[in-house]
């Protein structure tokens, strides 16, 4: 049973959609958020060429870099606290302050699941936002994560369940289930691979792990040798799909040093939250 979850934000308007994810989540399934905001020092007082002279410049700049990012995060953070509480929300919040995805990762521990925008600014419009943290989080967090990339269907209870024979998709997959994700949901297993065989076999497989836990879903074994990521997208938007559930990597002999170029397609691409896991 799920008790509580972390919630990353920062002050820009995708982080605003999983706020509201957060927020519905939370109501529906009764358990405790945690917003984190991130004050990324070591990137804002990082080493540049200087001038003679010019260190002791730099060094009162990043000073007052520090504490204007310091105070911004409060602010949205005591923003997110005020909009729990009016919600009748339990919440409460905390800042971190270091290499982004390592702090997040260590305080990670405490939650049963995280739940993040794809992108954070980090840097408060220093530097364009990115994939980067979240794929540096997800290569190393034990938890899953729920991202959010837009604003949330909420009417809708289709579930993609993205299935390559991974061990990573075989573990995002159990986890939605034991968590409780998939009560309630209408549930489309999905396979691709360019074997038919393998591919049905993989479906079966997921099938017959929802069947045990009283799900009941539908199966999609497709055969072809193209990537993965559009018949995913393909069949989301045929069944008008609420979220898709995946593993961060495929079988991909890289697969120990990159992140999954499906789930960066899909983290790129989707317009509805992602659960993932490595």
């Amino acid at each position: 049973m799920i008790r509580q979850a972390l919630v990353i934000i920062d002050q820009s308007r995708i982080s605003q959609h999983a706020q509201d994810f957060a927020f519905a989540l939370a109501k529906k399934k009764k358990i405790r958020l945690t917003a984190v905001g991130i004050v990324d020092t070591p990137w804002l007082t990082a080493a540049q060429p200087e001038p003679l002279g010019g260190m002791s410049v730099k060094i009162r700049g990043d000073e007052a870099l520090v504490r204007n990012t310091t105070h911004t995060t409060k602010i949205y953070l005591d923003e997110f606290y005020a909009s729990a509480q009016k919600a009748k929300i339990p919440c409460s919040i905390r800042q971190v302050d270091g290499v982004p995805a390592v702090e997040v990762n260590k305080i990670s521990q405490e939650y049963d699941f995280i739940i993040t925008p794809p992108k954070i600014d980090l840097h408060h419009e220093l530097e364009k936002p990115n994939l980067g943290f979240l794929i540096d989080l997800g290569q190393t967090t034990a938890r899953p994560i729920y991202v959010i990339p837009g604003a949330y269907p909420a009417r809708s209870k289709t579930v993609i369940l993205a299935f390559d024979g991974s061990a990573s998709a075989s573990k995002a997959i159990y986890l939605y289930i034991l968590m409780g994700f998939a009560k309630g949901k209408d549930l489309h297993v999905i396979s691709v691979d360019k074997n038919t065989d393998q591919a049905e076999e993989h479906c079966r497989q997921i099938v017959r792990l929802a069947n045990s836990h009283g799900l009941k879903p539908q199966t999609h074994a497709i055969a072809s040798s193209t990537r993965p990521e559009g018949k995913v997208l393909e069949l989301a938007d045929k069944v008008e799909a609420a979220e898709i559930v995946m593993g961060a990597f495929g079988h991909s002999a890289l697969h120990e040093m990159l992140f999954g170029s499906c789930a960066r397609t899909l983290l790129e691409k989707a317009k509805i939250p992602l659960f993932i896991h490595h």
